[in-house]
C-alpha cells in the first residue's frame, strides 16, 4: 500500500460547498476551526498546504488569509497571502477582531469599565487640581 500524496489527502478530507464555493476541510481542526494535517510527521495548517500546492512557497513572515472568511476552507481561489497588519485589518473589516471581554487576558467586564469611566469623569476634575498643586509638571491640557 502506498502513502497518499498531499493532494490526495486534501481531496480525501474535504468536501465542496456549492453555495459558497468553499472547499471545506473535514479532517482534524484546531480550536478556531482551521484544518490541520500531518505531513512528514509535522502538523501543518491545511489551508497553508493548499495555498502552497497551488501558488508555491509562502514568503517568509506572511499569513494565509481567507477571502471567504471560513477557517475550514482550503479552496486556493479563496486564499491570499498577507502580512500580520493586513490580517488584522482584514479581521477588523469583517468584524472578527475581538473587543472588550472577548479579548484574551481581559479581566474587567464591560459594565465595570463603564463604572470606572463614570467615576473618573466625576472624580478626576476634583483630583486634577490637587495633583497640579503638588506637582507643577502636570498640566490639565493633556486631558482635553
Amino acid at each position: 500500500m502506498t502513502k497518499p500524496c498531499i493532494q490526495d489527502l486534501l481531496t480525501m478530507y474535504s468536501t465542496p460547498d456549492v453555495t459558497t464555493g468553499c472547499i471545506l476541510w473535514t479532517g482534524r481542526t484546531r480550536k478556531k476551526g482551521y484544518g490541520v494535517m500531518q505531513v512528514a510527521g509535522k502538523a501543518l495548517s491545511s489551508h497553508r498546504v493548499a495555498y502552497e500546492l497551488e501558488y508555491g512557497p509562502i514568503p517568509e513572515g506572511l499569513h494565509i488569509l481567507h477571502k471567504c472568511d471560513t477557517p475550514a476552507c482550503i479552496n486556493p481561489l479563496h486564499l491570499f497571502a498577507g502580512t500580520n497588519a493586513e490580517n488584522i485589518k482584514d479581521k477588523q473589516a469583517k468584524g472578527r477582531q475581538p473587543k472588550g471581554e472577548e479579548v484574551g487576558g481581559s479581566f474587567l467586564k464591560e459594565d465595570q469599565i463603564r463604572e470606572i469611566k463614570i467615576l473618573l469623569d466625576t472624580i478626576w476634575p476634583h483630583i486634577l487640581p490637587e495633583l497640579h498643586k503638588e506637582n507643577g509638571k502636570i498640566r490639565t491640557t493633556w486631558l482635553t
